[in-house]
């Protein structure tokens, strides 16, 4: 019986659960599928998360139903088995994919699930949803757009199944009808062109919203995109890569009403004319920010319904702005073409404009130029209110007056940067509605500030009229400008008078007045203490601004930055007062004035500064205030240098928020360098002690760890020794300088410790450091210039280590110590090395290393001038490195003047120093720099064989001076090629033979050129007459020249004063005549030599050389001023002349003699006469003869020999030491006679210059003829 029961029990449970079962189907509202594809939306988005959940599940809840339930954001049909027909989840923190299940809601009209996290790709299953955007009715304006998805992170391409939405539908063809929204995710790839199907089917009208704007598409627009030929309302492309043309099928689009937005893509290309298609446009067409280039097609005008905003700006449009383009005469607010490349002048057109309020922008940038003039025209824009941009173009003339008219103008007005120039019109003024941002800055405008502006009591901020020609006074109608709060700017013109008390009116103003660099006279108005609002900027630098500091200026009390009053004349003491702006943060500049007395302790008040406090170039005296070490916030910029402080405050120290830039230097400080400086640890660079009487070296400042830049104590009498703590500033990158500090002791080994030290100078110079160089200079291997140590007492070997500094680039000096040694051939290794290198006056030996020639970037000087300690200690020697040969970029190489310094020969390989100017080789008594024959360059280094053909090639050569040497060879044609020298060229005494190349004839020689005692044979080349160039000397005496002296030396002159002050052509064995084309030294006040040799003249003109007449001068040059030396040219076989000229002098110049001036040669004579008494006789009337002289020197004639040099106002002859010399051994040049008029007589060496007398009669007869024989 039981089992029966326990039976029909289980038959009972089993048909209610079956029951059960069958009710709830017949029950269910939504489609099986559908609801398992929201159900799994909700799983894929973390539905747990969402912000609204209401009624969802996941697919493991089963408790509710989407459409009877009344999920969130689902709507269904209302008949049958429910199908979700709304999906709306916009904002509601939903993160995830899109499943592909949502592509079984087929009765979907609309999709909102944009303004979430929704990532992954759009599924092709989506546009499963065919019924999208079909809908025909509804009153929800939320329903606009029938698929959002924009605002999310939505990856990947846009699927082509988007095509499937043919039935799209444009609900009611308003301005949001329904669309497609996709902006603001990350969708890239080509936009499929499927696209264009969209809307196209039967029934279909695609008429609103298409917003692809803000992803990353990429590729061009397809042409089927432009088959959408029924929108009307909205297409956004902004912002994504799309590159390609704007197609011509864009004139399809001709229902396009509203908004067409292409900006900041790649678009390339012309700009379609078709775009005048559209003339249903009526606001927004935005292409700016692409590369749109050509010609704006004038077909653009054909828009004539556009009333707001096109933006063509950011392009490459070429050409004239399109007349046309201002037919769109609807247009109120928003038209820029501003960066392109429009060039040419603003059409006249621009007037049609006449409802135009604002925002109108033409400004030029990058290529874009307008020129001309601005169009009177422009006064027509008469509605403009707000934003008229004409800057950074090349417009010139006048502003027109018609610009006044634009009386609703209210801010932004800017015609910066142009070249505009004339005057301001008074019309200007006007623009009494003005508010904000008024700009003619930067221009070349004339006259002065219209008083007109007082009208302005409406503007309120930025008035800039900088950087012009503006003059006069600043006006004092400024005044009435009482609703001025910021901004008034005039800097930079050259406005004059002084400011007008009547600023002090503007009693609301805060920020930004700005008067620098004017003409500005007078005193700082007490006045404009009443601006006590002003907070920040208040520029007066630059004027002559003269008088005290007004205390009125310590009422600016609200000032928290930038007070400049500096580069003025400011006189007087600063004023306690300013010690009341006690909220100054940073800026506060009085530097370079005439502020004389102490800097008041007040200041010490300022406790909020940070930044910059400046009263440098002054003549402040007393000390440095203490309480200057209460501005504990002072992070960078405290300049007091180039005053008289007497003192530094060990306060100073206090100043721990330091940084950088604290600077006492160039004052009169004579104390010890605070200790306390060493608490300012925060300190990173630019602290300057420099030039002041300070004594001492702390040890503490190296606890300044962090120290990068910039460390300054030259130029004190510190007389410490170099601390070795420095060596702890081990982030020093660049510029210590402790040069001319009288530091002793030796060099720290700790110095190495800066590794880091890459740029400028580690200076140590001029001190009285002692012992050797530490091997530890070579860890400064970053270092690129290394001025270190020059002009102390080191001694010691240069360390190898040297060669590990191969980051240096700059300069190496080591010059002035007593280095001592051989050059390390390490040196070598510096082959970064650009400037130059310098071991001047060091006491080093051996040889100069091959290991130079690996200097190769070398470009300036390699200086080894001047060592040991005297002329014949030793130094430098041997052979001539060939390596030499590679420093193919340096300009100059200097080394010690001692006999057998470079060995007997000159490598060919210096013909390799293309670059080279000079070879200095010059004594210490000679400045390094300089130039011509008297810088030594290779003289007398006992240099033999032969002269390099290759030295030819040494054309920047600027001096070429090999004298004093022995090479025994002739003289290379290629020296001709040294186009270079200029200052001298010198082989003096070098044994050279064979001929003068015609070649050196073409030297553009200024100073000298001389080929004395040589052994050079041949003639004189005619083409030594073109070195027109030369002005001091051409001496080619003393050699064994033959053949007439060339007629074309007479060209070496300019005709008046002559270009060349001594020649010599003495000792050779030139024969012929004197040229007569040395007439053309009319005014010539040098000396010619032509004594010892063989010349001749067929003229009546003599003069005497040694007791008889030798020589011939041609009348032609017989007048020129100054002496002609033909003495001792015996072999002329020419008759002694029957008449002399009469030796004179002018009135005035009366010759004088030395007491040894004259002296008879007894022996000559005697051997004359033969020794008879008939010559003794003469000898004595001859002596006679000479007093006769002393007391008439205009009839007498004196013929004899001296071996003294006569005085008539010249200089005394080079051998006049020595009367034993013999003639050959003579110099052969002679000094400058200068007696009044550049009229002179020598008597020396049988030397008279016969001329006119004062009358400028001829000469007298013969005055052998006279009664006395002319004695």
């Amino acid at each position: 019986m039981s089992t029966v029961m326990d039976a029909r029990s289980r038959m009972s449970v089993l048909g209610a659960v079956v029951m059960s079962s069958m009710a709830k189907q017949v029950s269910a509202a939504t489609d099986n599928n559908q609801e398992s594809a929201l159900r799994t939306l909700y799983d894929a988005t973390g539905g747990a998360s969402w912000t609204n959940k209401n009624g969802w599940g996941g697919t493991a809840d089963s408790s509710s139903d989407p459409c009877d339930d009344g999920w969130y954001g689902v709507t269904c049909s209302t008949s049958g088995t429910k199908k979700v027909q709304t999906l709306l989840l916009s904002d509601n923190n939903v993160k995830g994919t899109i499943p592909t299940q949502l592509g079984t809601l087929v009765e979907m009209s609309y999709i909102h699930l944009n303004g979430n996290s929704i990532s992954g790709t759009i599924p092709t299953e989506f546009f499963s949803m065919t019924k999208l955007g079909t809908v025909t009715t509804t009153d929800d304006s939320n329903y606009y757009e029938a698929i959002r998805l924009d605002y999310n992170t939505i990856t990947g391409t846009i699927p082509s199944e988007i095509g499937n939405l043919q039935s799209f539908y444009n609900y009611n063809d308003d301005y949001f009808g329904y669309g497609i929204n996709m902006k603001y995710n990350k969708l890239s790839g080509a936009i499929p062109s499927e696209i264009g199907l969209v809307g196209n089917g039967a029934g279909g009208n695609f008429g609103s919203i298409l917003d692809l704007s803000e992803n990353s598409l990429t590729g061009a627009i397809p042409e089927e995109f432009y088959d959408l030929t029924t929108l009307s309302s909205y297409i956004d492309l902004k912002s994504n890569q799309l590159t390609g043309t704007i197609s011509t099928k864009i004139g399809q689009m001709t229902n396009m009403q509203n908004y067409m937005d292409f900006s900041g893509n790649d678009f390339t290309g012309t700009f379609p004319t078709q775009v005048g298609l559209l003339t249903d446009m009526t606001g927004y067409m935005d292409f700016k920010s692409n590369k749109l280039s050509g010609v704006l097609p004038a077909q653009i005008g054909g828009m004539t319904k556009m009333n707001n905003y096109l933006d063509l700006s950011g392009n490459k449009f070429t050409g004239q702005i399109p007349e046309e383009l201002f037919d769109m005469t609807k247009m109120t607010h928003y038209l820029d073409i501003h960066n392109n490349n429009f060039n040419g002048t603003i059409p006249a057109t621009v007037g049609q404009l006449t409802l135009m309020e604002s925002n109108f922008d033409l400004s030029c940038s990058g290529m874009q130029k307008l020129t001309g003039s601005l169009p009177t025209q422009f006064g027509m824009l008469s509605e403009m209110k707000t934003y008229l941009n004409l800057q950074n173009c090349d417009l010139a003339g006048s502003i027109p007056t018609q610009f006044g008219e634009m009386t609703n103008m209210k801010s932004l007005f800017d015609l910066q940067s142009n070249s505009l120039n004339g005057t301001i019109p008074t019309q200007i003024g006007m623009m009494s509605e003005m508010k904000t941002y008024f700009d003619l800055s930067d221009q070349s405008l004339s006259g002065g500030v219209p008083t007109q502006i007082g009208n302005w009591n409406s503007l309120t901020s930025y008035f800039d009229v900088s950087s012009n020609s503006l003059a006069g006074t600043v006006p004092t109608q400024v005044g009435g400008m009482v609703n001025m709060s910021s901004f008034l700017d005039l800097k930079t013109n050259y406005i004059e008078g002084t400011l007008p008390s009547e600023l002090g009116n503007l009693a609301q103003f805060t920020y930004y007045l700005d008067v620098q660099m004017n003409d500005i006279t007078g005193s700082v108005p007490t006045e404009l203490g009443q601006m006590s609002l002003f907070n920040a900027y208040l520029d007066l630098h630059g004027n002559k601004i003269t008088g005290t500091t007004p205390t009125e200026l310590g009422n600016m009390v609200n000032m928290t930055k930038y007070l400049d009053v500096s580069m003025q004349k400011i006189t007087g003491t600063t004023p306690t007062e300013l010690g009341r702006l006690s909220g100054m943060k940073s800026y506060f500049d009085f530097s370079q004035n005439l502020v004389e007395g102490p800097l008041p302790t007040e200041f010490g008040q300022m406790t909020e500064m940070t930044s910059y406090l400046a009263v440098k170039y002054n003549r402040m005296t007393g000390a440095v205030p203490t309480q200057m070490g209460m501005l504990g916030q002072m992070k960078d910029y405290l300049g007091l240098e180039f005053n008289n402080f007497t003192s530094i405050p060990t306060q100073l120290g206090m100043l721990t928020a330091m940084e950088e830039y604290l600077d006492v230097g160039s004052n009169d400080a004579a104390c010890p360098i605070p200790t306390q400086f060493g608490m300012m640890t925060a300190f990173t660079s630019y602290l300057n002690m420099a030039s002041n009487k300070l004594t001492g070296l702390p040890t503490q400042f190296g606890q300044l760890t962090g120290m990068t830049y910039f460390f300054d104590i030259r130029n004190n009498p510190m007389h410490a020794t170099l601390p070795t703590q420095l060596g702890l500033m081990s982030d020093m990158t660049s510029f210590l300088y402790a040069s001319t500090g009288n530091l002793t002791g030796t060099v720290p080994t700790q110095l190495g410790m800066m590794t880091n030290f890459d740029e400028g100078s580690l200076d140590m110079r001029y001190n009285s450091l002692t012992g050797t160089v530490p091997t530890e200079v070579g860890q400064l291997s970053l270092m690129d210039s290394f001025y270190t140590f020059s002009g102390n007492s080191i001694t010691g070997t240069l360390p190898t280590e040297f060669g590990k500094l191969v980051a240096v680039n700059g300069t190496v000096h080591w010059d002035y110590n007593s280095l001592d040694g051989q050059l390390p051939t390490q040196v070598g290794e510096l082959t970064l090395l650009k400037k130059d290198i310098k071991f001047t006056n060091n006491l080093l030996t051996g040889t100069l290393p091959t290991e130079v020639g690996r200097l190769t970037a070398l470009m300036d000087k390699f200086d080894l001038d001047g060592q040991g300690r005297g002329y014949d200690e030793p130094g430098i020697s041997g052979s001539f490195p060939t390596e030499v040969g590679m420093l193919t970029a340096m300009t100059e190489f200097a080394f010690k003047v001692k006999q057998n310094t470079i060995g007997e020969h000159l490598p060919s390989q210096l013909g390799q120093l293309t670059a080279m100017t000079a070879f200095r080789n010059a004594p210490s008594q000679l400045a390094a720099d300089e130039i011509g024959c008297d810088g030594a360059d290779l003289e007398n280094q006992n240099i033999a064989g032969f002269l390099p053909t290759e030295l030819g090639k040494l054309t920047a050569l600027y001096t070429f001076n090999m004298a004093k040497n022995s090479f025994w060879s002739h003289l290379p044609t290629q020296l001709g090629n040294l186009e270079g020298v200029q200052e001298c060229f010198n082989l003096q005494n070098t044994n050279t033979t064979g001929t003068l190349p015609t070649q050196l004839g073409k030297l553009p020689i200024i100073d000298t050129f001389n080929v004395k005692h040589n052994t050079l044979t041949g003639t004189l080349p005619t083409e030594f007459g073109l070195m027109s160039t030369i002005e001091k000397n051409m001496d080619f005496s003393k050699n064994k020249l033959t053949g007439e002296i060339p007629s074309e030396i007479g060209l070496l002159t300019d005709g008046t004063a002559g270009s060349i002050a001594n020649f010599s052509f003495a000792m050779n064995s030139f024969n012929g005549t004197i040229p007569v084309s040395l007439a053309s030294f009319t005014d010539y006040n040098g000396q010619i030599h032509f004594e010892e040799n063989e010349l001749c003249s067929s003229n009546r003109t003599a003069v005497l050389g040694q007791g008889w007449f030798h020589a011939w001068v041609p009348t032609a040059i017989a007048q020129i001023s100054t002496m002609v030396v033909v003495a001792d040219n015996q072999r002329c076989p020419t008759p002694v002349p029957t008449s002399l000229p009469t030796v004179s002098f002018e009135p005035t110049a009366e010759p004088t003699f030395a007491p040894t001036a004259v002296v008879i040669d007894w022996g000559f004579w005697a051997g004359v006469v033969g020794g008879t008494l008939a010559g003794i006789m003469l000898l004595l009337y001859l002596t006679r003869g000479l007093f006769k002289f002393c007391k008439d020197p205009q009839k007498a004639l004196l013929v004899m020999r001296t071996k003294y040099r006569n005085k008539f106002g010249g200089r005394n002859w080079s051998n006049a030491q020595d009367p034993e010399l013999e003639d050959d051994d003579r110099d052969s040049d002679i000094g400058y006679g200068d007696m009044a008029g550049n009229r002179s007589t020598t008597v020396g060496a049988g030397v008279l210059n016969p001329v006119a007398d004062a009358s400028g009669a001829s000469p007298p007869a013969d005055p052998r003829q006279t009664e006395d024989g002319g004695l």
